[in-house]
């Protein structure tokens, strides 16, 4: 019996990811607890720490998850195929009880026995034995043999199942992902307080895509395909569809290109429907072959090109039409969300100026000295000036922004002058302050931010409309 290892470079990459997004799960709770009189309440703050803590740290037990899976151990031989896992658990599989298998472009095979239990291997990580042979070479002879038992024994039902897949793990993502922006988002420390409509337009844009993206997560991950004697029925857990095998008008595939590789999609059109599926589906191969062999084609090779043909610009037009829709849609959403943006900017700008002009009226000034100098952002480097000064016998301390020469030019101790409001010190500005300018500069931005929001929808329209040849079949 040959015990096939997963690399050790699998095993350190998940390391490395348990480590860093756990280590900065960590950092953002304990930044944030000693921060804390950066936010207006307790509430606040916490809001803010724990959707964060949690997407760092999901991605942490991910990486675990997927190292303790990495350290699973497999051994085969004539008979059985025996699965170690970390923990000394041991799951065994006879070559002669396996009913059935899945298997997923790169992501692995899903061996089924008599009694419905599952055995997954994860070929993506690199199992070799001694002599450096790859699992997958070992396993394949077997997978031979299991198609062939049952090919010679076919059952009359089928039923495919997606489950764990890409486009699952993407929508759980990308649903996190906006659940954490719609909630911390408004919640955030700003110099002033935001307008209440940005903090509710980006809670509800946030939680409202994140239902959305788990709609989409649920929808691939409960989908099932049946293939009876009669028909195609694709369900999952919110809606059902069907194709008669005797009302199917063609069966053709396309392949779309992607950034890892493509994506092949075959369509079943029927004549009151159709149903796609595409190759992240496991068995892709075997359900289309099924496919072919059980439709009825009574139609000469001629009339059956021609109906195919047909098919085929029909779907292509159907698809461009509901993506020029769906861009038009994802663009005003991505718009509204650049307009809220730049909203809160300029209300914050805003208050700026107003702060500044407030001091112009009525301000009194006073020498302080200068305590430091600071410097925020790696692309777009701000410039402060760190000081002190006593206002009404007290002591208070503050930062303003300041221009790169001026920055180069800090002494410290050296006294630098202040203006700040009598009934509120904490507004005040030292004499380099460029804070009037910067204010000028964040409304600019903010109207330019709108600008390219409003014109997003269409951008992505035109970009729709003008990729013809990503909706037809490759020769």
């Amino acid at each position: 019996m040959t015990p096939y290892v997963s690399s050790g470079r699998t095993r350190f990459n998940f390391v490395v990811m348990m480590l860093v997004y756990g280590g900065a799960a960590a950092f953002v709770v304990t930044m944030l607890s000693i921060q804390s009189s950066t936010f207006r309440s307790p509430t606040e703050q916490w809001a803010v720490a724990v959707p964060l803590a949690l997407f760092f740290g999901g991605f942490g037990v991910y990486g675990l998850w997927n190292l303790l899976e990495a350290l699973a151990i497999y051994t085969l031989d004539a008979d059985w195929i025996v699965k170690r896992r970390w923990n000394g658990a041991t799951q065994r599989l006879a070559w002669s009880d396996l009913t059935g298998s899945e298997t997923r472009r790169g992501g692995g095979v899903t061996l089924i026995g008599s009694g419905g239990e599952r055995m997954e291997i994860p070929l993506n990580f690199r199992y070799r034995n001694t002599a450096q042979e790859n699992l997958g070479t070992a396993l394949q002879p077997h997978l031979e043999a299991l198609q062939e038992k049952q090919a010679a024994q076919p059952t009359p039902q089928r039923e495919f199942r997606f489950g764990k897949s890409v486009a699952t793990t993407a929508g759980l993502f990308m649903a996190l992902v906006a659940l954490v922006i719609g909630i911390c988002i408004p919640l955030a420390p700003y110099s002033s307080p935001p307008p209440p409509a940005f903090q509710i337009g980006m809670l509800i844009f946030g939680v409202g895509s994140a239902f959305f993206f788990l709609w989409i997560a649920l929808q691939q991950s409960t989908r099932v395909l049946t293939l009876t004697d009669t028909h195609l029925i694709d369900r999952n857990l919110f809606r059902r569809r069907e194709v008669a095998f005797a009302e199917v008008q063609s069966v053709f595939s396309k392949v779309m290109p992607t950034n890892s590789g493509s994506i092949e999609f075959t369509t079943v059109q029927g004549a009151h429907g159709k149903i796609v599926i595409n190759s992240q589906l496991p068995n892709y191969e075997a359900l289309v072959k099924a496919l072919h062999a059980r439709v009825d084609v009574r139609e000469t090779p001629q009339t059956k090109a021609e109906k195919t043909e047909q098919a085929i610009a029909q779907d292509a037009r159907s698809q461009r039409r509901q993506t020029v829709v769906g861009m038009f849609i994802i663009g005003c959403v991505f718009a509204l969300a650049l307009a809220g943006l730049a909203l809160n900017g300029i209300h914050d700008a805003q208050g700026s100026l107003d702060r500044n002009a407030q001091m112009d009226a009525r301000g009194q000034q006073v020498m302080g000295l200068v305590t430091g100098r600071e410097r925020h952002g790696s692309k777009s480097t701000t410039y402060y000036l760190d000081y002190m000064f006593r206002a009404q016998g007290q002591p208070y301390t503050s930062m303003s922004p300041i221009t790169y020469s001026d920055y180069q030019d800090v002494r410290i101790g050296a006294p630098v002058q202040v203006t700040y409001l009598p009934e509120n010190p904490h507004v005040c500005r030292a004499a380099p302050s460029i804070s009037r300018e910067q204010a000028h500069s964040r409304i600019n931005a903010g109207y330019v931010m709108i600008a390219i929001g409003c014109g997003l929808p269409f951008l992505l329209v035109f970009l729709a409309l003008s990729n013809k040849a990503r909706y037809l079949p490759a020769p």
